[in-house]
């Protein structure tokens, strides 16, 4: 099953999701949000439960 799908009914709030401190991984965050849309509306409602990302605050050299 694709991800997403069975998050898009849950009672929380929101989803938040950690790139600062986990791979930066977009088209992974894609598939997650494409899930939450075919398995929503949720409970109240909505399309998608909301979706926060923490992005990575500092430079890394090479």
């Amino acid at each position: 099953m694709r991800p997403g799908i069975n998050e898009a009914k849950t009672l929380a709030d929101m989803f938040l999701i950690d790139f600062e401190h986990n791979p930066f991984d977009t088209v992974g965050l894609t598939k997650f949000i494409e899930g939450l849309k075919d398995g929503g509306p949720t409970n109240s409602g909505h399309p998608t439960p909301t979706v926060v990302c923490t992005l990575p605050s500092k430079r890394h050299n090479s």
